[in-house]
């Protein structure tokens, strides 16, 4: 079962229940698995927002893509507008 484009909710589900992710990488988007964009829940700021990291499966990195949703927002919205 894929959860891709799925609420935050149900792709939690899923990868617990896969035992893919747990609790501390919550996915909030996956592209078909090339892609997978998930909150790093045990780097929370002092405001209490997390980090969004970038899984890129084609190219084998883990990395840091945006400091918190709203930056995360802001860039997948200019990619997609380009």
């Amino acid at each position: 079962e894929d959860a891709s484009g799925g609420d935050i909710v149900y792709m939690y589900h899923i990868h617990k229940r896969n035992k893919t992710f747990g609790i501390d990488k919550l996915v909030i988007s996956n592209n078909n698995g090339e892609e997978i964009f998930y909150f790093d829940t045990t780097q929370a700021d002092s405001e209490g927002e997390y980090p969004i990291y970038l899984i890129d499966r084609i190219e084998g990195t883990d990395t840091r893509y945006a400091t918190n949703f709203l930056e995360f927002l802001k860039k997948r919205i200019l990619f997609f507008c380009q």
